[in-house]
């Protein structure tokens, strides 16, 4: 049997898709959806795509009372809202400054630290200790860091500001 490379490839994409455990539905790039099947597509609730639709955000026609969305339309709304999430994500970075943050670039994966992470010291070890072995990046802002330090010192007062200065410095 012959199968033009378009098929073929497609066929490649849906066994791979299969074998990672997704679900595969194809559907004609004509098709036109219902709100339900539209919302599950984009992985948002009903009413949230219908807030959409009323919005303007996505265009969409009525079938008699009901709201039909191509299918063209919702992939390109998808498209757009991936491509400025990715665009907000780059420049998340630069308009934080403010914050002081603790990173191992070369890792795809980012935690935040937050205070109940950084407080106890043996959790917050170990963490430290897997991020710099490269598994993440720790992250925590300034605010954070505050919090944990305010707390710490109120829960224990007996504990030498040197000592707690070197933890300090060790982290960052």
């Amino acid at each position: 049997m012959e199968l033009p490379t378009s098929a073929l490839r497609l066929l490649v994409d849906i066994l791979s898709e299969l074998a990672d455990g997704n679900a595969v539905k194809v559907v004609p790039i004509h098709a036109e959806l219902t709100t339900q099947e539209a919302a599950d597509l984009l992985n948002v609730s009903r009413p949230h795509l219908v807030k959409l639709l009323e919005s303007g955000a996505l265009p969409f026609h009525k079938a008699g009372k009901h709201r039909r969305v191509r299918f063209s339309d919702l992939m390109a709304y998808k498209s757009a809202q991936e491509q400025s999430s990715a665009a907000a994500m780059e420049n998340w970075p630069r308009r934080h400054r403010r914050c002081r943050w603790a990173m191992n670039e070369d890792s795809p994966f980012t935690a935040v630290f937050d205070v109940c992470v950084l407080y106890p010291a043996p959790l917050r070890d170990f963490l430290m200790w897997l991020a710099l072995s490269g598994r993440f990046r720790a992250r925590w802002t300034t605010l954070i860091h505050d919090e944990w330090v305010r707390n710490l010192l109120r829960n224990r007062p007996e504990l030498d500001p040197a000592q707690l200065q070197r933890t300090i410095d060790l982290r960052r």
